[in-house]
């Protein structure tokens, strides 16, 4: 699981404690698990994504001493991601049922995906804020959403 392995080090440097990296890749770990059952993937990596997914979800969140804390924080914001990852499969099929003479609508669909696909990080930032508060989340944010958008993830790219 190398896009886990490649999360973890971003997130580690950013996180001082290994309770909000583990929450947040379980988080991450939902939407791309989600991602890969739409798109269509049948591995068997997908299976096991998914039994982990649930596992993480209920048992691993309840443990996570990251998560008992900041749970009314980052619960809601993770649900906002969710609802967004929702809209960005929306925007993703408009777009491609979009004319191709039509281009100025279809990149309009296509970035609005790509946004709405993105909200996720905004939920490994506000853990870096809930953990290391306002100051270090105003000096690190930037450095930190382009290394997490720069991650290479195949299952990150809206289903088609």
């Amino acid at each position: 699981m190398a896009w886990k392995d490649d999360l973890e080090r971003v997130l580690n440097r950013y996180y001082k404690e290994q309770m909000t990296t583990d929450a947040v890749v379980c988080m991450f770990s939902a939407i791309r698990n989600t991602n890969r059952v739409i798109a269509g993937h049948n591995d068997e990596s997908v299976g096991v994504g998914v039994l982990q997914m649930l596992v993480d979800l209920t048992y691993g969140m309840e443990n996570n001493a990251f998560f008992r804390v900041a749970n009314a924080q980052i619960w809601p914001l993770f649900q906002a991601a969710v609802n967004a990852y929702v809209d960005s499969l929306t925007y993703a099929d408009e777009a491609a049922q979009t004319p191709e003479s039509d281009q100025k609508r279809r990149m309009e669909l296509q970035g609005k995906a790509v946004s709405a696909r993105d909200v996720i990080i905004e939920v490994a930032l506000a853990a870096l804020r809930i953990e290391q508060g306002g100051g270090v989340y105003r000096e690190r944010s930037r450095a930190m959403r382009d290394e997490l958008s720069a991650l290479d993830d195949d299952a990150f790219e809206v289903a088609k």
